[in-house]
């Protein structure tokens, strides 16, 4: 049976910090050699490097094989790029509400149960 000599090496890029807003406070750049990009919003690794686009989050760390098989050598290959995403520009935050199922209903007095049919309650209906 053959072993892996090579070391496996897990390194997370530079992280970006944030200030006590949740706004970024040092900005990181995109690298298309040790970087994917996981939105699915952009095609192409390399148009975000050459527009210096700014990594927001990254969701999982760079994975690097150091050596060769058999262990000899400091040849450094890319297994894993870290997975991150971008910040977008031009996007407002929101703040999203998500509303009540009370408040949903179309009288705030009755339950969205005691709205249903008498034919939907029916217990041959019931599976």
């Amino acid at each position: 049976m053959r072993t892996q000599l090579a070391e496996f090496i897990m390194l997370p890029p530079l992280q970006p910090e944030y200030d006590t807003n949740g706004d970024l406070a040092r900005q990181v750049y995109f690298n298309a050699a040790l970087m994917n990009e996981r939105s699915g919003l952009t095609n192409d690794n390399g148009e975000l490097e050459a527009q210096q686009s700014v990594v927001r989050i990254v969701l999982f760390p760079l994975v690097v094989k150091k050596g060769n098989d058999v262990g000899e050598g400091d040849d450094e290959v890319v297994v894993c790029p870290a997975q991150v995403l971008i910040a977008r520009p031009g996007k407002d935050k929101r703040v999203s509400r998500m509303t009540s199922g009370d408040r949903m209903s179309i009288d705030a007095t009755k339950s969205v149960h005691s709205m249903a049919p008498s034919s939907m309650m029916d217990v041959s209906n019931m599976i």
